[in-house]
């Protein structure tokens, strides 16, 4: 069974032999960007508005256990997500799991005592969340459980949002950079581009920082932008919060890519047009630094996907 952590993704086969070039480029680096699969008319027929990102202190509901007192919050769940605080006292580890019918997805709550959101993004219907505590080894109990019904007019609405593992908010720096690239721009392919072009340029993958880093690990944005290098998932929850940032629904997703099967991976989907595109950040930064062409878009083929966010 394949290893569920994100990983460093190591050195590409692919661009290993130009290792030793650094970050010097053998042709001009516009040239070395292929855009062609890009449709060129996104955004006319299809426009999103930026989504609340704030919780009110509305529709709370608490529940006591014997671990402390669980709080959640809807007020943003007709945009499909939901925020949950735990006021807890004890060192051990605490996970939230979201599930409608058979699917699942766990997260670790690591913001003891503060909120946290969640989205719900598995399409309308009846869900339900728990918070778990772990016993012993990889064991836990339940503490308590919130159904909640989602019924959204559009399910892309989901992938605007400020979660836990793509957090954004209006003022900081990501956002306020990514409305400085896309300002005066038409089209959300313009702006994608824009946005994609500045993360590849500019953010370098950093090869020693999955040695110090635990289970419990989320990217900030504002240290990624400031030691301007990260792991594939600091580049796709940038990505995606920039993106959304500026009104362009855009999943996290992690999984396993052709280039390297057997290591758990993170990349992202963009809406454009109606339709998802597939872009990898992280391999196109290494490929551009080496002096490879890179395209843009990628095959759906080529990713196996876990978990979207």
């Amino acid at each position: 069974m394949k290893k569920l952590s994100i990983a460093a993704v190591l050195i590409f086969a692919i661009i290993a032999a130009g290792a030793a070039t650094g970050n010097v480029f053998s042709k001009d680096q516009d040239s070395l960007i292929n855009d062609e699969l890009i449709p060129l008319s996104s955004s006319q027929n299809i426009a999103y508005n930026e989504l609340e990102t704030a919780l009110e202190n509305l529709d709370v509901k608490n529940f006591e256990t014997s671990s402390g007192s669980i709080e959640v919050n809807e007020s943003l769940l007709e945009q499909g997500v939901i925020g949950i605080k735990f006021n807890y006292g004890l060192d051990k580890k605490i996970k939230i799991v979201v599930e409608k019918g058979e699917e699942q997805v766990h997260y670790n709550y690591v913001d003891i005592g503060n909120y946290e959101l969640f989205p719900l993004q598995f399409g309308n219907g009846d869900y339900k969340v728990s918070v778990l505590e772990n016993t012993t080894d990889n064991k836990y109990r339940v503490l308590g459980t919130y159904e909640a019904n989602v019924n959204l007019t559009d399910g892309n609405l989901v992938y605007l949002n400020s979660i836990q593992t793509v957090n954004w908010s209006k003022n900081d720096e990501s956002s306020v950079i990514a409305k400085e690239l896309t300002e005066g721009l038409e089209t959300d392919s313009q702006k994608f581009k824009a946005i994609y072009e500045y993360i590849v340029r500019n953010i370098d993958y950093d090869y020693d920082k999955i040695d110090g880093l635990d289970y419990s690990y989320i990217p900030d944005n504002r240290v990624t932008l400031e030691e301007r290098g990260g792991i594939c998932y600091d580049y796709s929850a940038l990505m995606a919060s920039m993106l959304r940032s500026v009104g362009i629904p855009s999943k996290l997703v992690k999984g396993y890519g052709d280039f390297q099967p057997e290591v758990y991976h993170a990349w992202n989907e963009v809406l454009l047009d109606g339709d998802w595109y597939v872009v990898d950040a992280t391999y196109d930064a290494q490929l551009l630094r080496n002096g490879r062409e890179v395209q843009i878009v990628k095959s759906q083929d080529e990713y196996s996907a876990v978990n979207f966010y």
